[in-house]
């Protein structure tokens, strides 16, 4: 989870497999181009962009000149409520320019990765909202016994949506939808999640009051340890399938947990 100030950016690692879910505002695009280049990495092998809002994709259209990308991932957006933003053209015309494979999600769609993880597309459940955040792609993320559930900003809506379709939505790690936001975050979403801990990215003195203290206080009554990139910076889960190990930039929590 790549600190973007108020914007989401997060990083798959497993094996051999590289996946960039969101990047942030345009403005912290070095900073995720730096993570990634000191990882030693040159390749994406997928890009999922959850929504073209500019603080999900403002800065993809330099990471994606900067890397080999295989593939973009996409929600299908009606032409009603698409946004004309100038990053989200821009992100589209280096698509274009560099011929890079994109494609719209699926929901059930399992994108195998190395190390036997496997992700798994939930949503978008309906292609009829009102909207945009509920057309977010969210995603959940099996390794071994560990698992982790990627939200963009969903909506109350699309999150009830995601309980009916009978999806498994249990997961130690749940990153905290749209922010912390009050629009989300709905007491039947997180039962069914049930997180250990709870990740919400959001920036320092932002003007929307993120993390609203009535969903703090919903993740608190289940349980779950929040982390804050505002308070920890850059967050880091290593996972071995059994194990969990978790980093931050100023060391608010570093320990090691064993799977349930």
């Amino acid at each position: 989870y790549i600190d973007v100030g108020q914007g989401d950016c997060e990083l798959i690692v497993a094996g051999d497999t590289r996946v960039l879910i969101d990047c942030g505002e345009a403005e912290y695009s070095g900073r995720v181009i730096n993570y990634i280049s000191r990882l030693g990495f040159r390749r994406l092998d997928y890009i999922i962009a959850t929504h073209p809002h500019d603080d999900h994709i403002g800065g993809m259209a330099a990471i994606m000149e900067e890397f080999s990308v295989g593939k973009v991932i996409m929600p299908e957006i009606p032409d009603s409520i698409l946004p004309t933003s100038r990053h989200f053209e821009e992100m589209l015309d280096v698509i274009g320019s560099k011929n890079i494979t994109a494609e719209y999600s699926r929901t059930g769609t399992e994108i195998k990765l190395d190390s036997g993880a496997v992700l798994r597309i939930i949503a978008p459940v309906h292609s009829d909202y009102s909207s945009l955040n509920n057309f977010s792609i969210a995603c959940r993320l099996v390794h071994g016994n560990r698992s982790f559930l990627f939200t963009g900003d969903i909506e109350r809506a699309a999150e009830n949506d995601i309980v009916n379709s009978a999806e498994y939505l249990k997961s130690d790690v749940l990153k905290v939808a749209h922010h912390g936001s009050t629009s989300s975050s709905t007491p039947a979403f997180l039962e069914a999640v049930m997180p250990e801990y709870a990740v919400i990215e959001v920036g320092e003195g932002n003007s929307y009051g993120h993390p609203k203290p009535e969903v703090v206080k919903r993740l608190n009554s289940l349980g779950a340890q929040i982390l804050t990139t505002m308070e920890c910076g850059n967050i880091v889960f290593v996972s071995d399938g059994e194990q969990l190990t978790i980093h931050t930039d100023n060391g608010i929590t570093d320990r090691t947990e064993e799977a349930a």
